[in-house]
């Protein structure tokens, strides 16, 4: 358990720095370093075309706590200040970092500016500008063209060694001091770089991670092939990463999507992901150097936390006084910088809690679940049949691990998922949670499929795997049976809007305005009524059973998705099956798949228990079963919990509207109002929460076709090796 010792806040002097340069949304101008003796340290911030130091004081350990752990900063005086003179750039400094070196009493500090100018000095650990090593490097288009954002990191292996990335031009330079080595070309504009360290070899540090657009992409400096790119990791589409860290633990990235998200750098599958941390954008991520297990956060606002990321919980936060402009953690050690555009700069100083034993844990790989059972319980006793047939047994003992943490960790997530409360089980904040379980573990699962495809094309593997691509090709169409209930729901949730503009913000309720209102409860409740009897024929709803003559109907022709560029009556197993006589999946499969509010729910759904992940599975079944017996949701249109609240509000608003004589008394007024401002908390919640769930079926809808053509290649070439 980490806590922070001190929050020291300083105010930069007016006469050195009055107001500093907007810069860029990435948070890389500042860099710090602690003297030896921990009584003070140096920061070191780039405003403008300047790279300015102050020395700050660290003395004394009082720290104050506010609610939900909140710092509270203890002023501090600012020692010494001055502008570095070994950084003349002429245009505005965008990124500034520095490198350890092995003889002591000296740093390197580097800078790089708008148009790629690097300058790297090398100067006294006491902050003195001396008559030392000092370089500069011109980019290789002479700075021709429009500035930009430019990032700039050290290899921790050998300070020499410099990445520069700059996002207009869409290139990362590889400089070794004065010498240029290399250029990469990325596909978008990069926004944050890291080295990290060479697995294969523990003293080499020649990879690079990029974060470019909505994608992370890993570079090895060594190689040549498809311009030096190892691998590609996509995000969501348009949501941007802005920072990249990398420690022993992983490699984590952040961005738009307010997200933190782990990578494990030996399989590039994911290990965690923290969703919705941060209230903005995040632009600044630092792993601890105490513990992996922990890492620092700082978003685009005026907010910086500490949180563990395995349990997506926060440890402690301190906030600034205006946004920030640089943000950065020491190197070797768990002191945290950051500059407001006030004028403030705020020091940090974290270790491990009193009492708390210097262990490491166990090593958990999360994030892991394969999307249908049977392939899972193939693929682990057939693997376990082969292991003890193999002669590398220290190879299998690894191979064994890996699907036995496979197992630990569906396991995990499932039953944090089954212990939802009541009043969260099957809403809209749940059915997220549950898909980004499955986004999280599908890729696991694939990663564990690719790593071991030398085994996928013996018998029986072969016939196991084409079940489980013939079953993803079914998955599709239960995205597409998803996107039509959001669709449904954006309708009814239309005529809930016109109740609130008839009734809402209105100085005078008269007959027309319930009239109105009138008459959107009642289209309201015939289109929730179609739905019910809709429910009867599943052919509606998952076209790879055949179509229905309920589409005909008017409520449901204009419906129309903006999320998949395919009809109403496209089907993904129909268009296979007319390919390559793909078997039609049979209705209880989809049903037993889904859970769904319908008939076939109460499928038989059968999972052997002598699987640590089938207790937690079956629990939640029968919890969402027990959910479709009560009294009140037997003739709802479906099991979400929106929709039962939306039944309720309806039916109420219906019995007010009746009742009511006109001219309205002041305590039938007060009711009505009352009873209006339910309806609009039930909009809002909906109209919130439909959108972030479009998008992550939509996700799960491409990543499923993404992993079901790259495994048929894959397949495809070990039956036809060239």
């Amino acid at each position: 358990m980490l806590e922070a010792k001190s929050l020291k806040r300083a105010t930069i002097p007016s006469s050195l720095l009055e107001h500093p340069s907007p810069g860029n949304i990435q948070s890389t101008r500042l860099a710090l370093h602690v003297n030896d003796d921990d009584s003070s340290c140096w920061v070191y911030i780039a405003s403008g075309c300047g790279v300015y130091k102050l020395e700050i004081s660290m003395q004394g350990s009082l720290v104050n706590k506010g609610k939900e752990s909140l710092l509270i900063p203890e002023q501090t005086q600012v020692i010494n200040s001055s502008l570095v003179n070994r950084c003349p750039h002429r245009s505005e400094v965008q990124s500034i970092a520095l490198a350890d070196t092995e003889s002591n009493g000296c740093l390197i500090l580097g800078s790089v500016d708008s148009y790629g100018h690097l300058i790297v000095s090398k100067l006294d650990d006491n902050g003195k500008d001396v008559d030392r090593l000092s370089f500069s490097v011109l980019p290789q288009d002479c700075g021709v063209g429009e500035g930009g954002w430019s990032g700039l990191c050290f290899s921790p292996r050998q300070w020499s060694m410099a990445a520069v990335a700059r996002s207009f031009c869409k290139t990362v330079d590889i400089y070794d001091q004065d010498i240029h080595l290399k250029t990469l070309r990325t596909l978008w504009y990069p926004s944050s770089l890291t080295f990290m360290q060479n697995l294969s070899s523990g003293s080499d540090s020649s990879i690079l991670a990029v974060t470019e657009g909505c994608q992370l992409t890993i570079w090895d400096l060594r190689i040549k092939e498809n311009g030096g790119c190892l691998h590609r990791i996509s995000g969501s589409i348009g949501d941007i990463f802005y920072a990249v860290c990398y420690s022993s633990a992983g490699i984590a990235v952040g961005g738009a999507d307010r997200t933190v998200t782990i990578y494990d750098p030996r399989r590039w599958s994911a290990l965690s992901r923290w969703v919705h941390c941060s209230k903005y954008e995040i632009t600044g991520l630092a792993f601890s150097s105490v513990d992996s297990d922990y890492i620092y956060i700082q978003g685009v606002d005026y907010e910086a936390f500490c949180g563990q990321w395995k349990e997506s919980k926060k440890v402690f936060s301190f906030r600034g006084d205006s946004n920030w402009l640089g943000f950065s953690k020491c190197s070797n050690r768990d002191v945290l910088g950051a500059w407001c555009d006030s004028g403030s700069i705020f020091v940090a100083d974290v270790d491990k809690a009193n009492g708390v034993l210097d262990e490491m844990p166990a090593t958990d790989y999360q994030g892991s679940f394969a999307s249908f059972s049977h392939i899972g319980r193939s693929l682990l006793s057939l693997r376990r049949d082969q292991i003890h047939s193999m002669e590398a047994t220290q190879d299998a003992a690894g191979q064994e691990l890996e699907l036995e943490a496979f197992q630990r960790q569906v396991t995990e997530r499932f039953r944090d998922l089954s212990s939802a409360g009541s009043d969260d089980l099957l809403s809209l904040s749940w059915i997220q949670k549950l898909l980004d379980v499955f986004l999280c573990c599908h890729d696991e699962f694939r990663t564990i499929l690719f790593n071991n495809r030398a085994y996928i094309h013996r018998a029986p593997m072969d016939r196991l795997i084409s079940e489980y691509f013939e079953r993803s090709v079914k998955a599709l169409d239960v995205c597409n049976a998803i996107r039509d209930g959001i669709e449904q729901i954006r309708q009814w949730n239309k005529q809930i809007e016109i109740v609130l503009c008839a009734l809402e913000k209105q100085k005078s309720l008269g007959e027309g305005q319930f009239r109105r209102a009138k008459k959107a409860l009642v289209d309201l409740a015939i289109l929730m009524l179609d739905e019910k009897d809709s429910n009867s024929a599943v052919a509606h709803r998952n076209r790879s059973f055949g179509r229905s003559n309920l589409l005909k109907d008017r409520n449901l022709s204009q419906f129309r998705s903006l999320s998949w560029s395919v009809s109403r009556s496209w089907s993904a197993a129909r268009q296979l099956q007319a390919i390559g006589n793909l078997a039609a999946p049979r209705t209880n499969e989809i049903m037993a798949t889904m859970d769904l509010p319908w008939q076939g729910l109460h499928t038989h759904f059968s999972i052997p228990r002598q699987f640590v992940w089938a207790i937690p599975i079956l629990s939640l079944h029968e919890r969402i079963l027990e959910e479709s017996k009560k009294r009140d949701r037997r003739n709802s249109c479906g099991l979400l919990r929106e929709i039962h609240q939306i039944e309720i509000c309806a039916r109420r608003m219906n019995e007010l509207s009746d009742s009511v004589q006109f001219p309205l008394t002041e305590e039938r007024e007060g009711e009505v109002r009352q009873r209006v401002e339910e309806v609009g908390l039930i909009f809002e919640a909906v109209k919130d929460g439909l959108t972030p769930l479009e998008c992550q079926v939509r996700e799960v809808f491409h990543r499923i076709v993404r992993s079901r053509t790259e495994g048929l290649d894959s397949f495809a070439r070990g039956n036809y090796p060239q």
